[in-house]
């Protein structure tokens, strides 16, 4: 179609036919007083309208301004043009690249047109509004320029039916022409005058109204993410706190729902054999849960999805692929393999009242561990799924390190029980064992004394023999009796006040055999004698066990060191040896319940050792509120124990 700048055409302000210049000509006053009278009467009701348009003009403007969304923006607009004198409006948009115009009547009572789109051409009428200037059908006459064309032709390409001469103006949100409203009728210069102010006040105000929702929506966006934010911070708290699973469950299924806005979340975990989905927990309304509950026979917890071939949620873990759908129906059908449960599928799809559903696999470490289901009534697109990324795989970690916290616990009780067994049976098994050792040590005391008859020299050597194996057999007992009582955090302490330096001589001395046969040298380093209040036979026990080991670890001519640190609040003591080195992955482990350094050396095939020394001293000085640890290198070690100053 091609536009014309339509030229202003001058016109006779006051035309009068010749009957009406005769009439003057017989009575030219009078007639003159009745053009003047009646000229005055009309510039008073042009005037009066004119007052009633721009009050209404301005009850709109304020209305517009006070409007915060497009749909009430509009209606307020044809409500207000009406009340102006404009009933025939039509408002028109273009699309964001500017290809099409959607044309829009205003309501005509309950009713509501059907919106007619237009592809744009150029050179046709809604070119002036995108060059933001406004047109006019070529009947009108103004006194500017405007873009006019032919009325028929205009509505003919605008699909309305022709009603007079027509306006179109253009609303500019900032700046740029989104569209405009057409008006039809009796219309003249001073009517685009007034259309052409209101365009301009309409566009501004729409432009604040868009600039609003985008707020809203900018605002709406924000509070979502800081709210998917929160949410997985809750995820990481829960994570810190607890290794509650089911109270993990509870926080992704509520999340769902609450921050992402879906329906009936629910979570599947495999099961150990990987052949079913548990259903552990939903966030579904009760009347729901129990109606479906009637309807299949059976509580939703617990109840094992069969992953069999074929099934579209075993394809969905598998593949570590999404599975969204919008036939329900269908996919229900995958939840079980009995056929009287899958002809329950489309009932149970119109107790939901859903119409969308995503199946999404759980993955953690590249395994699955289970599947979150969520439904919607609104269409699921895989970019919705997107925004869920982060969350699915916090929500998978979650679960995986709940599941492991969970098996490991299990783990620790079945090692507590069986700790408990050993101990129980340690106590029994030492308890019988101390009565016939009793008997047996003093037989042989009593055969050595000759009070059963003489005995030859061999026999008495044989005896001997057997009071050493005795005693040794005794310490074991003695030793696991105290390791027991430790594990079981009975160990009791008879405290006074000592002098560790006594103990240290005392154990020298008991232990001398066993170094002079070596030819070692026990080297004494004290730079004062501190008293302590400790059990005196305990710590016997443990300056005994460092420095036995020291002798028997070490080789023969070699030299051993005991060393007394007196420190304000707490005393020292330090052996230290010239034998083999502890590995640094064994200094930790030597402290542990039968724990003995593995080792090719000649002392690994030392007999007598229960791997109970250390650990018993480790339990007496942390009892007395100590520290015990060691430090070896290739050649040598020390071992270190601290106990409290007496007040």
């Amino acid at each position: 179609m091609c536009e014309t700048k339509k030229e202003p055409v001058r016109k006779d302000p006051s035309p009068t036919s010749k009957s009406q210049n005769t009439k003057a000509s017989d009575n030219p006053v009078g007639s003159e007083k009745i053009q003047k009278i009646q000229r005055g009467n009309q510039n008073i009701k042009d005037l009066v309208k004119r007052l009633e348009k721009e009050m209404t003009f301005r009850e709109m403007v304020e209305d517009l301004y006070t409007i915060r969304n497009e749909e009430e923006f509009f209606e307020i607009l044809h409500k207000r043009m009406e009340q102006m004198g404009y009933y025939r409006v039509t408002l028109g948009f273009f699309d964001e690249q500017e290809r099409y115009i959607t044309l829009k009547k205003a309501k005509s009572g309950l009713r509501s047109p059907k919106p007619v789109k237009i592809l744009l051409e150029k050179g046709d009428i809604f070119s002036s509004w995108i060059k933001k200037e406004p047109f006019v059908s070529d009947d009108m006459i103004t006194k500017r320029k405007v873009y006019s064309f032919a009325a028929s032709r205009m509505c003919a390409d605008m699909n309305l039916e022709e009603q007079g001469s027509v306006i179109g103006v253009p609303l500019l949100v900032h700046d740029k022409a989104v569209g405009g409203f057409i008006v039809m009728g009796a219309l003249n210069e001073d009517d685009l005058i007034i259309l052409e102010r209101l365009g301009k006040i309409a566009g501004h105000a729409l432009q604040m109204v868009r600039d609003h929702i985008t707020r809203e929506q900018q605002m709406e966006e924000f509070t979502t993410s800081l709210n998917q934010v929160h949410l997985l911070q809750e995820i990481n708290n829960a994570l810190n706190s607890t290794m509650d699973l089911e109270y993990i469950l509870q926080i992704l299924v509520k999340g769902l729902h609450t921050v992402f806005g879906y329906e009936t979340p629910s979570v599947y975990l495999l099961s150990e054999d990987k052949k079913t989905l548990v259903v552990k927990e939903h966030y579904i309304n009760s009347t729901l849960v129990d109606k479906v509950s009637l309807l299949v026979g059976f509580q939703l917890k617990g109840y094992h999805i069969p992953l069999f071939e074929g099934s579209r949620l075993k394809k969905a873990i598998d593949t570590r692929t999404p599975l969204i759908t919008g036939d329900i129906p269908r996919i229900l059908t995958d939840f079980t393999n009995s056929e009287s449960l899958r002809k329950l599928a489309f009932p149970l799809f119109k107790l939901g009242a859903v119409k969308w559903l995503a199946a999404l696999p759980l993955i953690a470490n590249n395994e699955p561990v289970g599947m979150l289901v969520v439904t919607k009534k609104d269409e699921i697109k895989p970019e919705h799924i997107t925004d869920l990324g982060g969350f699915l795989q916090q929500a998978s970690l979650a679960i995986k390190r709940a599941e492991l916290h969970r098996k490991l616990e299990e783990s620790l009780e079945q090692v507590k029980e069986a700790d408990q067994m050993k101990s129980r049976f340690i106590d029994i098994f030492s308890h019988e064992l101390r009565t016939p050792l009793t008997s047996l040590r003093l037989y042989l005391e009593m055969i050595q004394m000759e009070k059963y008859g003489e005995i030859s020299e061999e026999l008495k050597k044989k005896i001997v023999l057997l009071q050493e194996a005795t005693n040794r057999l005794q310490k074991v007992i003695d030793q696991t009796l105290t390791s027991s009582q430790i594990l079981k955090e009975k160990l009791v302490l008879n405290k006074e006040d000592m002098s560790i330096q006594e103990v240290i001589e005392d154990v020298v001395s008991h232990l001398k055999p066993l170094w002079e046969e070596k030819n070692q040298n026990i080297k004494r380093e004290y730079n004062s004698s501190p008293v302590v209040t400790a059990d005196r036979e305990a710590i016997w026990k443990v300056v005994s066990a460092l420095l036995g080991n020291a002798i028997k670890y070490s080789e023969k001519g070699s030299l051993i060191t005991v060393k007394i640190c007196d420190n304000p609040k707490e005393i020292t003591v330090a052996v230290s040896d010239e034998g083999v080195g502890i590995p640094s992955e064994y200094k930790e482990k030597v402290f542990e319940e039968f724990f003995i350094v593995p080792s090719q050396t000649e002392f690994a095939r030392i007999d007598g050792r229960t791997g109970l020394g250390l650990f018993i001293a480790r339990g007496i000085v942390e009892a007395h509120g100590g520290r015990i640890w060691v430090e070896s290198g290739v050649k040598g070690s020390t071992f270190y124990f601290t106990l409290p100053k007496s007040g």
